[in-house]
């Protein structure tokens, strides 16, 4: 899991900058950014179910949320210091992405790209025409970018 943040306008050491500030906070906090992702997300679904007594964080996850939104906040305010304070993003910018999930073609096996690359016009073309939901066009997305080695079908997942 890697920590990555989304400011538009930033230069690449203006986020580094930002997301060293952000493990810093997790780093004194003694807790990882999983952990901090993992109690913004329950305190997030707790919000949209209501705030149901029943289903409340607990004590940790709000600890961790609170953690992540501080983390956040300071990736935030080291990315952007200096800048006009009408510049500065005041909301979240901060998210753990899964690093193997979000793998680029170049990064891909190099010997399927011939078969991705012919697969890749007609997964367009299904793409938009489709009108509901359709499991191979999503097994077939997921091979043209190279997230998986071969061609998934619905038989064979």
């Amino acid at each position: 899991m890697e920590l990555r943040l989304s400011i538009e306008g930033a230069t690449p050491q203006e986020l580094e900058r930002g997301i060293a500030a952000a493990e810093a906070v997790f780093a004194r906090a003694g807790i990882t950014a999983l952990q901090g992702a993992e109690g913004l997300f329950a305190l997030e679904g707790w919000d949209i179910k209501g705030f149901p007594e029943e289903d409340r964080p607990s004590e940790d996850e709000d600890q961790a949320a609170t953690v992540w939104l501080e983390a956040d906040e300071a990736a935030a305010a080291a990315c952007c210091a200096g800048w006009p304070a009408e510049n500065v993003p005041h909301h979240q910018v901060m998210e753990l992405i899964n690093v193997a999930r979000t793998k680029l073609q170049a990064e891909a096996i190099p010997d399927t790209w011939p078969d991705r690359k012919q697969l890749y016009p007609d997964v367009v073309k299904r793409l938009e025409i489709t009108t509901g939901p359709d499991r191979q066009i999503d097994f077939d997305v997921a091979f043209v970018l190279g997230w998986v080695p071969e061609r998934p079908t619905l038989d064979r997942v």
